[in-house]
């Protein structure tokens, strides 16, 4: 919205010198007979044009820019392509621009006076005014964008910079359900176990394992803990976030383990119970 508001300014801008340069014109036709309302008419028509023109190269832009970043960014395919409600998103506010930053210079224009047929310095005082009103508008709103700016890519480098506590790097993550297919219990435990199993000895992968959550996930399982002999503290927070994983995870992650050991195969059913 903020850039969008600078681009009407900067238009409105050109507009009013546009306009003051047509004086002698728009006086000459209004001299002539021609009326203001006709007039005001015309100069929204060229202003209407003028922003229907630019939304049309937006939207030129939005479908090739949306392939661009598509493939510069995964080689998933995806559509992104703008749907309709964003192009008639785009069309409305091209007509409300177009007739908001247009109907100031088309009554700036109309509003001269048709016999002296010449400028006059009251009227190039009170356009001086409204175009450093514009200019001062246009500095004030980029100034505060380059602000975000800055904010957003100092955000994004601390987070880019964070210690997660695994390794990002060549790994790759995909969620199933096999419950919704029929799959339950042994069967259930026998296909995780072949997939996991067709993961691993797959060429160019170097570790696989299952969990329930993952990293950065939509949801989180946790519950309180209770130690037997142990004297809680007020305000003390006994909720921990578990997770349920398969042998290898760890090493999946990149995670270092501080002590103990990572889980095995026999930690299986009938195991004694184990966590890290």
């Amino acid at each position: 919205g903020m850039v969008l508001l600078i681009a009407c300014a900067n238009v409105a801008n050109l507009l009013l010198a546009r306009t003051s340069a047509r004086q002698r014109e728009v006086a000459v036709r209004l001299a002539l007979g021609a009326s203001r309302a006709r007039l005001i008419r015309q100069l929204l028509t060229e202003s209407l044009l003028l922003s229907g023109l630019g939304a049309a190269i937006g939207i030129a832009f939005a479908f090739w820019g949306c392939r661009f970043l598509l493939a510069l960014l995964t080689t998933v395919e995806l559509n992104v392509l703008p749907d309709p409600w964003v192009l008639a998103f785009t069309a409305l506010v091209a007509v409300a621009t177009g007739v908001l930053f247009g109907v100031g210079p088309a009554l700036r224009a109309t509003s001269v006076d048709a016999a002296p047929l010449k400028e006059t310095a009251h009227g190039l005082g009170r356009r001086s005014r409204t175009a450093n009103l514009l200019v001062i508008s246009q500095v004030s709103l980029c100034l505060l964008l380059l602000i975000g700016a800055g904010l957003f890519i100092r955000t994004f480098w601390n987070l880019t910079n964070q210690r997660l506590g695994f390794d990002p790097r060549h790994l790759y993550v995909a969620g199933i359900d096999p419950r919704p297919a029929g799959f339950k219990d042994d069967r259930l435990a026998q296909m995780y176990s072949q997939l996991l199993e067709k993961l691993s000895g797959h060429p160019g992968v170097q570790s696989a394992s299952l969990s329930i959550m993952t990293p950065f996930g939509y949801c989180c399982w946790s519950q309180p803990v209770t130690v037997e002999g142990y004297t809680e503290t007020p305000g003390e927070r006994r909720t921990v976030f578990l997770n349920s994983v398969s042998p290898g995870y760890f090493r999946t992650f990149g995670t270092r383990l501080l002590f103990g050991r990572d889980f095995t195969e026999r930690d299986g059913p009938g195991a004694p119970l184990t966590a890290v």
